[in-house]
């Protein structure tokens, strides 16, 4: 279900990157931003290690915390409604607890942009598209720490544009929902149009 999921968001994105510079109208561009991110995420792992109490089981653990992010966008938008964006983003902390850790490095995410202008200044947007999070610890010491998590991702977000060019916004994203590995953020940004 996955794995149809995510192949459906990766050729939407695809054939709307493809097929909308066809609706290209006087509201279409390029833009480029940066934004900071207040990330929460979670990873599950199973041990292999037979618990005293149970020998030739396994047990499931979890290990939660929260971690920041910067980030960089380039996206497109093809008119006053839809548009495609680019996204990466180094992230920083780390949690360790019970001999488990958590430390995500970098994420990259192909999103499409459904856009509606509530007024002149103020846009409202939805994104989905997919987003690849390079994990470089996730887990038992006894497992493969270093993961990397495909997942389908979404978020909504609200913009002020100060001119026709700047503009800064406000985004709750779910960044993964992965069955170990689940993240979500609120990011702060600025984004600028050519």
């Amino acid at each position: 279900m996955k794995k149809v999921t995510l192949k459906t968001a990766t050729a939407l994105a695809l054939v709307t990157a493809i097929s909308a510079p066809v609706l290209a109208s006087s509201d279409s561009g390029f833009y480029v931003g940066t934004y900071l991110g207040a990330m929460s995420a979670s990873n599950t792992d199973t041990s292999t290690i037979n618990p005293p109490t149970n020998p030739g089981t396994s047990t499931d653990y979890k290990v939660k915390g929260n971690f920041r992010s910067l980030g960089l966008k380039a996206g497109y938008d093809f008119n006053s409604m839809f548009g495609a964006e680019l996204r990466h983003s180094r992230d920083s902390g780390k949690i360790e607890t019970n001999g488990q850790g958590l430390a995500v490095d970098h994420q990259t995410g192909i999103y499409g942009k459904m856009k509606f202008n509530v007024s002149d200044s103020i846009e409202l947007y939805g994104l989905a598209g997919v987003n690849n999070i390079r994990l470089k610890q996730a887990g038992l010491a006894e497992n493969s720490n270093k993961k990397t998590i495909n997942s389908f991702s979404y978020g909504v977000g609200a913009q002020y544009n100060f001119t026709n060019s700047l503009g800064a916004n406000v985004e709750l994203m779910k960044l993964s929902n992965h069955k170990h590995f689940d993240a979500q953020s609120i990011n702060l940004g600025l984004s600028y149009k050519f």
